[in-house]
């Protein structure tokens, strides 16, 4: 869909009917972190009326952005971007996009816990993690590194609009988040 920048309750409109498919929150964890944010923060209306268009839960992450590029919907909503973004540059008619009401972050943390057994080597693990040669390979993979001077591939986290994530209450909510996306799209 060229030209796409529609925020979320929009894609809720007529002219995306039969467009979108999602991927199935009880089978990928950044979807179902997604919908546990974007529900704490907007509730249920727009995906309420994204389901009643015809959005589609092809699958997990691959089989949803599947659905993208073989033609089946236009419109891909909470995938995983490093995915798409590696499909563009194997040569994918994709395009990425950020709407304006934001999207939820996953981090991915690394830490030592104090009751390392091996404190030593834990910490010579971390370094590893964060040196030039990882966090370029991190980059690389088109993930966001966990240092500010290594930039990403693509769109920088500042770049992208954040909902701001409460992951006490999203934890709370997402399995029952994710069962009622499922049944709204059946």
């Amino acid at each position: 869909m060229p030209n796409l920048n529609a925020d979320w309750n929009e894609l809720a409109n007529p002219e995306y009917k039969d467009k979108l498919a999602i991927p199935d929150p009880e089978k990928s964890g950044a979807c179902k972190d997604f919908l546990a944010g974007f529900v704490s923060k907007y509730g249920w209306n727009a995906l309420e009326g994204m389901a009643k268009n015809g959005m589609k839960v092809p699958g997990a992450n691959k089989a949803a952005l599947e659905a993208v590029t073989t033609g089946e919907v236009g419109i891909l909503v909470a995938g995983v971007d490093y995915n798409a973004y590696s499909s563009i540059k194997k040569g994918e008619p994709l395009a990425m996009y950020y709407p304006k009401g934001g999207t939820i972050v996953n981090p991915r943390p690394a830490m030592i816990l104090k009751s390392a057994p091996d404190a030593e080597n834990a910490k010579k693990f971390m370094d590893y993690l964060l040196s030039d040669e990882v966090q370029q390979m991190v980059a690389d993979a088109y993930l966001i590194p966990g240092r500010s001077d290594v930039k990403a591939k693509e769109t920088p986290l500042e770049h992208i609009p954040q909902i701001p994530a409460d992951w006490d209450a999203m934890m709370a909510m997402a399995s029952e988040t994710a069962a009622k996306l499922n049944a709204l799209c059946k």
